[in-house]
């Protein structure tokens, strides 16, 4: 239901799926072992403005960076953002809904890197 979205924002998606590893271990797939994903967005293409934010360790894996890059070029008004130093793990939607000003307070005691990359991506 594309109409009911004014924006989207994509959260270190993972837009490449590499299942070769799979086949590896004897399970067959017919041939759909690599694909960029979800497919209707990579053949329509992302219709709304967009926010994608992206983790480093993810812009370092060259298939999965080109289809990121593809799905990017298709949105009219867009930002892309990769959070230097941060790995998938370090996002989730969680802490995206916790008030910038709780995030600042635990962020200078505990010194997370994570934490950190977070309020970046509010600041922005």
């Amino acid at each position: 239901n594309e109409e009911h979205y004014l924006a989207v924002v994509l959260w270190d998606g993972w837009f490449h799926v590499d299942l070769r590893f799979l086949e590896r271990r004897g399970v067959k797939l017919n041939g759909r072992s690599q694909y960029d994903f979800p497919e209707k967005a990579h053949k329509d293409g992302i219709k709304h403005p967009a926010l994608f934010i992206g983790s480093a360790q993810f812009a370092a894996w060259p298939p999965l960076e080109k289809a990121t890059s593809q799905l990017i070029a298709t949105a009219s008004q867009k930002r892309a953002i990769v959070l230097d130093s941060s790995t998938h793990e370090h996002f989730t939607e969680v802490p995206f809904w916790v008030p910038s000003s709780v995030i600042a307070a635990v962020s200078k005691y505990g010194g997370s890197r994570h934490l950190r990359n977070l309020r970046i991506v509010k600041e922005e």
